[in-house]
């Protein structure tokens, strides 16, 4: 059944598949993708074909360096989780999966059927050039809020570095848990959560930061979740740092995120 994931998605009415890109009507990320892509230009966040063949890993002198040290660790405990796990070849939902790096990395350590899901299409036609196999690792343009999704078939979902781009993480997470096989869990990691007094000057300082970068429209897509947003659900924290959650502007390399199991 898993390995029909991308027959689910394909069947689906005005479904669109050009050049191994799969589309599902109702996309309405133009205006978001517009501003996304040219703010990560200027970040240095958009990568050229032979960078993302390589993520995690970058020169220690590249300007994002610090930044991928904690994805490439973030990594490496997931793959260390799902293969523990002991499935015989998982299928993920990698939702907010933009380049498909992880894609890359995990389908070189263990046997998946991976779908990644995002609303950028220029970052999944590059994904789709560099890292679709046999429709077991294939990327999927549309946006998880309003797509039909499959039933009982998914073993992992992550949301990496995501959440945030969602208007409510609580609606999100019950609209996922459905999908999940009778096992499946939900991954949330590389995203921060808040307590709700720190929720005001969190949005203070992303609205200074789009400022200066120019893009000040993005906070209109940029939300802050708190711990509450998850209080209905069964969670566990896998792992979360100390100090208090932090942007990623630490000296240390260790990850400032907590990283949330969440299953039905």
């Amino acid at each position: 059944m898993n390995s029909d994931l991308w027959q689910f998605f394909s069947d689906q009415p005005g479904c669109q598949i050009k050049e191994g890109l799969v589309t599902l009507p109702g996309v309405m990320g133009e205006n978001f993708e517009t501003l996304y892509l040219k703010l990560r230009t200027k970040e240095g966040r958009l990568y050229s074909d032979e960078v993302v063949k390589l993520l995690p890993e970058v020169p220690s002198t590249h300007q994002l360096s610090k930044e991928w040290s904690i994805r490439s660790s973030s990594a490496q405990k997931l793959t260390n989780y799902i293969v523990k796990q002991d499935h015989k070849s998982p299928t993920i939902l990698d939702i907010g999966c933009g380049n498909g790096w992880f894609a890359n990395y995990l389908s070189q350590r263990i046997r998946v059927v991976y779908c990644g899901v995002d609303v950028n299409k220029t970052e999944l036609e590059q994904a789709v050039r560099l890292f679709t196999r046999d429709r077991k690792v294939f990327f999927l343009h549309a946006d998880i809020s309003t797509a039909e999704l499959p039933k009982r078939q998914i073993d992992f979902i992550l949301l990496a570095s995501s959440i945030q781009y969602f208007n409510s993480l609580n609606q999100l997470i019950a609209r996922l848990l459905p999908t999940l096989t009778s096992k499946g869990e939900i991954h949330i990691v590389d995203s921060p959560l808040y307590k709700p007094s720190e929720v005001s000057s969190a949005r203070a300082r992303t609205r200074t930061y789009f400022q200066e970068q120019g893009f000040e429209a993005m906070s209109n897509w940029y939300h802050h979740h708190t711990w509450q947003d998850l209080a209905s659900f069964n969670f566990e924290v896998l792992s979360k740092p100390s100090p208090r959650i932090i942007r990623i502007v630490s000296k240390s390399n260790s990850t400032p995120f907590p990283w949330i199991k969440i299953t039905a």
